[in-house]
């Protein structure tokens, strides 16, 4: 049995010096399990906002989310820069004031100290510092995000505060309502995550009223549900999952949710299926992860003579981010990679010997790739 020995008055230590997460900035929280996925908003290169002056020149932020500024002005400098602040003169030319403001930075999750994201009740915060020295605090640069959930409005940034060093803006966003990953009461849509052991429960998807839908040919209007009915639609009756609404022509039943079930296909793709009505076609519905959509929509594909099909893609339906990753990367371009560790069957032992003798036994982690 592989063991790491641990002799008595000793210590184990694993030391990685410097580090931040390889590759992918992560994106995500789970706080009991409830995961918060921020992904969708990290898409835009950067965002800006204005803060208009009275007194003289109007001052421009420009930030990031998940990911150090991408398409910034020249002037926005420093290593994982997310957060710069410019000035726009008159001639609306804009020059750079504090080219670092606020780093995104990796550390893990159990760390409390300079962590990239933190919990207060139903709000997310998004923190980051490490900027330019501000000479009016003696301090560094800190900037944060106040994520709030929100299922109908996307403010974008809004500016809350801005005093010495410190700025602060609030969000209202869909991105920050949380995803429950614990248990539920199973329903015909409860199935299991093919790479995970969590279950994905469809029915969180499901709109108060319906999801619209049209197509061009042929020229209709679709009103549907996601793992439940229609709900005040055009259609009659009681357990309606597809109202169809043809040009011209008055609304029909398509298909109901009576037998509705899901499974997977290739590619991780996740199908529900509604059982034709009497005159009616049977409804395939398929949804595909995409990190970068958080607003659940659902789109008309195609039909034949038996089958109608929709589409949605939304982060609703990917796996929870397996966090933290084991793959790290240090300011100096090194990379550590702790996955050779791991162990397929049972765990490492740290054991303590009755022997008098003081070893010392540090395992030190080594960059094993300089770019």
């Amino acid at each position: 049995m592989a063991r790491l020995r641990l002799l008595s008055g000793t210590f184990f230590l694993a030391v990685v010096i410097s580090t931040t997460l390889s590759n992918e900035f992560p994106c995500t929280l789970v706080v009991e399990q409830r995961e918060y996925d921020l992904s969708s908003l990290a898409t835009v290169d950067h965002y800006q906002v204005k803060v208009i002056n009275a007194y003289g020149n109007d001052t421009v932020i420009y930030l990031s989310v998940c990911h150090p500024l991408r398409n910034a002005p020249s002037g926005c400098s420093g290593n994982y820069t997310a957060v710069c602040i410019g000035e726009v003169s008159s001639e609306n030319t804009t020059t750079i004031t504090v080219p670092n403001a606020g780093r995104v930075i990796q550390t893990l999750p159990t760390l409390t100290n300079n962590s990239l994201f933190r919990f207060h009740g139903q709000m997310v915060e998004y923190v980051m510092d490490g900027g330019n020295s501000c000479p009016e605090a003696g301090i560094g640069y800190r900037t944060s995000i106040n994520f709030i959930c929100s299922q109908e409005e996307e403010t974008g940034p809004v500016l809350m505060s801005f005093t010495r060093c410190q700025i602060q803006f609030g969000w209202m966003t869909q991105a920050a309502c949380p995803r429950r990953l614990d248990v539920v009461t199973d329903t015909p849509c409860s199935i299991q995550f093919p790479s995970s052991a969590h279950k994905l429960h469809l029915q969180t998807l499901r709109a108060e009223t319906f999801f619209s839908a049209s197509s061009v040919q042929p020229n209709a209007e679709y009103e549907i549900n996601i793992c439940g009915p229609v709900l005040n639609g055009s259609c009659n009756g009681k357990g309606v999952a597809l109202c169809h609404h043809p040009e011209g022509r008055n609304p029909e039943v398509m298909a109901t949710t009576q037998g509705m079930n899901v499974r997977w296909e290739e590619h991780e793709t996740l199908i529900l299926t509604y059982q034709a009505s009497e005159q009616g076609k049977n409804v395939e519905v398929m949804f595909r992860c995409d990190r970068g959509t958080a607003k659940t929509e659902v789109d008309y594909i195609s039909q034949n003579d038996t089958i109608m099909s929709f589409g949605v893609r939304t982060s609703a339906v990917c796996p929870p981010s397996p966090y933290p990753s084991c793959v790290l990367e240090g300011n100096d371009g090194s990379v550590y990679d702790l996955r050779p560790l791991h162990r397929a069957q049972g765990n490492w032992e740290v054991l303590q010997s009755t022997d008098d003798d003081q070893v010392g036994f540090i395992f030190i982690v080594q960059s094993y790739f300089l770019k």
